[in-house]
């Protein structure tokens, strides 16, 4: 098998942890909202990096913001909260006091958006890199304003190129807000995160193929 290629137990301990991180996103929404929170059971699968944002639920032209949290180290790739420009004000502003001058509004929900997607990914891939002792540094995040179909050029990798992708999709219960936690790695990092998963696997004392 291509040690770039993950087999199905690989994918099912990294979807398992994704899983626990999620959860630890979800209460961290809530705690943040004051609403009940669900994320999804993640889905992770090998991709080619053109079809990363596929399983995405929103129209071609859709204005989208994608907060972006860069990593680097052991592994390189990004963590995004995305969501539609509605559900991403509606969140900011569950988050917000009354009392802000609408001239402020756009600024204050873009501080707010950038400070709720950097708890919440840190929440998700924070607890998988400790889970599996993935060495990576998380940067400060950075607030994109696109349409849908504009979404992968911030990617930066060809069309060919295969990456690891996690999907969960968000919701608010009693709130219009629905949104995307997705991780993005290129092809040199799933191998190193294949190695992390096996060293992670022969200690939990499962057998390793």
């Amino acid at each position: 098998m291509n040690d770039t290629m993950m087999d199905a137990m690989e994918l099912d301990m990294l979807c398992e942890a994704f899983n626990i991180g999620a959860h630890k996103s979800a209460k961290a929404l809530s705690d943040l909202t004051s609403h009940s929170a669900e994320l999804a059971i993640p889905q992770v699968k090998e991709v080619l990096a053109s079809t990363l944002y596929s399983a995405l639920t929103f129209s071609q032209t859709t204005d989208i913001v994608c907060i972006r949290l860069p990593m680097s180290d052991s592994i390189d790739g990004h963590a995004e909260l995305v969501l539609t420009k509605k559900h991403a004000d509606n969140l900011a502003n569950l988050c917000l006091p009354r009392n802000i001058p609408e001239a402020m509004l756009p600024e204050v929900r873009q501080e707010m958006l950038a400070e709720i997607g950097n708890i919440l990914l840190h929440a998700c891939f924070g607890t998988v890199a400790n889970m599996l002792n993935i060495d990576v540094d998380l940067s400060t995040p950075t607030i994109h304003h696109m349409k849908t179909n504009s979404l992968a050029v911030g990617v930066g990798a060809s069309d060919d190129e295969k990456a690891l992708a996690v999907d969960a999709c968000l919701t608010l219960e009693g709130v219009d807000v629905e949104g995307f936690i997705v991780i993005y790695v290129g092809t040199e990092s799933i191998s190193k995160i294949k190695k992390y998963i096996q060293e992670f696997m022969v200690s939990a004392g499962i057998k390793v193929s």
